[in-house]
């Protein structure tokens, strides 16, 4: 009886040492025995570390190729990039934009600083919308490629203006194109990168 419970025992503790070593982490690191013919195991970088041996009482330092375990990269879905914007030097461009929404008009004439609100419509390269800036309201029907914005701006009783500009900051301003000394720019508003 008394050989049967030791045998029992053994049994339990054998057992609960294959558990405890499947579950286990896989070795930090391990010696590469012959490292110019043998590869690393999955997961695991050759390293190259200084050790101290000690031969017949004498400490001496020798090179010793290590294999170091390197976790898998996580296969969890990758944070959304943030959108790209047309800044110059940041690396990113958008091909596209929609410029759908509100706005502000921010323009500087010879005489005074005016400033107003716009309403703009994107549907495909076709802009349209309206511009309400001080007792006027100009109508807006244009073109967008790219970044590209190319606006004809109506009033009763007004000249006739062609506007062109360019959508830049991360979509949050229209800037006018050239070196007009008067025109404005569409700000404050929200243009989303759509290519």
């Amino acid at each position: 009886m008394r050989r049967i419970l030791i045998f029992i025992a053994a049994l339990l503790i054998a057992s609960s040492l294959v558990v405890a070593g499947a579950a286990a982490k896989p070795a930090a690191q391990y010696v590469l025995k012959h490292p110019k013919r043998e590869h690393c195991k999955v997961h695991y970088v050759k390293r190259v570390k200084t050790v101290r041996v000690t031969t017949h009482g004498h400490v001496r330092k020798i090179k010793k190729t290590f294999c170091v375990y390197v976790p898998p990269k996580s296969s969890a879905p990758a944070t959304p990039a943030p959108a790209p914007s047309s800044t110059p030097g940041t690396g990113h461009t958008c091909s596209a934009w929609n410029i759908t929404g509100s706005w502000t008009w921010e323009a500087a004439l010879a005489s005074a600083i005016l400033s107003g609100t716009a309403s703009l419509y994107q549907s495909g390269s076709t802009v349209t919308g309206t511009l309400q800036s001080g007792p006027i309201t100009w109508t807006l029907e244009g073109t967008i490629s790219g970044s590209a914005v190319t606006l004809n701006m109506k009033a009763n009783g007004q000249i006739e203006n062609k506007w062109s500009g360019t959508v830049t900051a991360g979509g949050t301003e229209i800037q006018q194109s050239g070196s007009a000394t008067e025109g404005g720019n569409f700000v404050k508003g929200h243009a989303t990168c759509t290519g």
